[in-house]
């Protein structure tokens, strides 16, 4: 049986939709990778400097999300964003899977991780860059 993207998001007959259940651990198990892959990159010295930058985002949460709103707000809706349609924007062209971790799982924490990582990453060069510029330009202190 074939079902939209919109019914699957649809689901009257639970009090929270499977839907949003799948989202929410699949967002888990990618901020878990994405949380392994940081402290990877951290004890490496080539890549040192980008797994501090990625595990500050997890370990200054508060902070970052206070001082920098906007951009906590995009790297958060662009992550959640990329794992939902990975997950339920995807076609599955076997078929209906039987098995417990089905394909489309597996590519949904892939691309969420992967995206999670790029956005940070470009989300920190963009912030520096703004945050220069604004020091120099109008003589604005944005150091917490």
């Amino acid at each position: 049986m074939s079902s939209t993207l919109s019914d699957r998001f649809i689901d009257l007959g639970n009090a929270l939709p499977s839907s949003i259940l799948i989202l929410m651990a699949t967002c888990i198990i990618s901020s878990v990778a994405y949380y392994f892959i940081a402290a990877l990159l951290a004890v490496s010295p080539p890549t040192s400097g980008l797994g501090v930058v990625l595990l500050g985002r997890v370990h200054d949460a508060k902070l970052n999300w206070h001082i920098h709103v906007i951009r906590s707000f995009l790297e958060t809706a662009f992550w959640v964003g990329v794992i939902g349609f990975a997950y339920f924007g995807s076609t599955d062209e076997a078929g209906e899977s039987n098995s417990m971790v089905d394909r489309k799982l597996i590519e949904a924490v892939l691309w969420g991780t992967m995206s999670g990582v790029g956005v940070v990453l470009l989300g920190d060069v963009c912030t520096r860059c703004l945050d220069d510029t604004l020091e120099v330009r109008f003589k604005v202190n944005v150091s917490a």
